[in-house]
């Protein structure tokens, strides 16, 4: 949950000086490109908020859309698997997140929304349609005392009303942050590799469909979780115990030809008898679709 409170613009300014000089003393902030008209620091069409972790969700009123194309506007430099949708020059809203916990941002909307946020942390995200019906969600994991620089989209050259979240709770499963979507999760075993396919059916995160395999064999061993497959793959290892869930590891192109290993110490039944292993496999690029190999090996040797 997050409490709400909406300042002033000099006391918002404040609070995100101290998390930029604060940042960068740690050595993890990303600034905007200089000169840029869209400034993430810049005042926001629809108010500034602080969150802090404990209270929530919040909700703001806004309009979709602007007169900017993102696609063709060099002053975003936005990767170029966020160069779609229009957009205003100013944000519409500026957070600041106080606190450590997953937040979920998604919007709900006449038209065919997007979202384009700039992370404090982390630079620049997107989303077009993960949350269904045309309208975006965008996760940030273990989200930590940093700001965001939000702007609702719209895909198309056309405004229309909408509603932007903020919450520690997954819309789309109404379960606490940290947690893996209620969905029909098969299984896979230690030295029995399984055959998957990403495509349009499966669940969108942050633009990248995913698939989640549970994983039991895994006491007080090292498992070694490989993924092959024909487009850049990306795999995610969860540890859900009892009602939470963490991530343990991920990995993007330790294997050969852009494919993912990630090597995970598997807790003992002892330390985690109400535990699973939860793998998801899922693409680097966004909307990417194709077939994967998923192979998980142990090994009982700590060397």
């Amino acid at each position: 949950m997050l409490s709400c409170h909406r300042l002033s613009s000099r006391v918002f300014s404040s609070v995100l000086t101290g998390f930029v000089v604060i940042a960068l003393a740690a050595g993890f902030l990303i600034l905007p490109p200089t000169a840029a008209s869209q400034d993430p620091l810049s005042d926001p069409t629809y108010g500034e908020i602080v969150l802090e972790e404990g209270d929530g969700p919040q909700r703001v009123s806004v309009m979709s859309g602007g007169s900017v194309d993102v696609g063709i506007n060099d002053e975003y430099d936005v990767p170029d698997g966020c160069s779609y949708g229009y957009v205003a020059d100013a944000p519409d809203v500026n957070l600041g997140f106080l606190g450590f916990s997953d937040l979920y941002i998604y919007v709900e909307g006449e038209g065919d929304t997007t979202l384009l946020i700039f992370d404090g942390a982390s630079g620049w995200v997107c989303d077009d349609d993960s949350y269904g019906d045309g309208d975006p969600i965008i996760v940030f994991p273990n989200a930590s005392d940093t700001y965001y620089a939000i702007w609702v989209g719209s895909h198309n050259n056309e405004s229309h009303d909408a509603t932007l979240y903020i919450s520690e709770i997954d819309p789309r499963t109404n379960a606490p942050s940290g947690q893996v979507p209620s969905l029909e999760i098969l299984s896979v075993y230690a030295g029995r590799p399984v055959q998957g396919q990403l495509d349009a059916n499966d669940v969108r995160e942050n633009g990248r469909y995913i698939d989640y395999w549970s994983y039991n064999d895994w006491p007080g061993e090292l498992a070694m979780v490989t993924v092959i497959g024909d487009f850049d793959t990306y795999v995610k290892v969860f540890l859900r115990e009892n009602d939470r869930t963490q991530l343990i590891g991920e990995d993007d192109d330790s294997a050969f030809d852009a494919n993912s290993y990630v090597p995970i110490w598997m807790p003992t039944l002892q330390d985690y008898e109400n535990s699973i292993i939860f793998i998801g496999v899922t693409s680097a690029d966004p909307n990417a679709t194709g077939s994967y190999t998923l192979h998980v090996d142990q090994s009982s040797s700590r060397e």
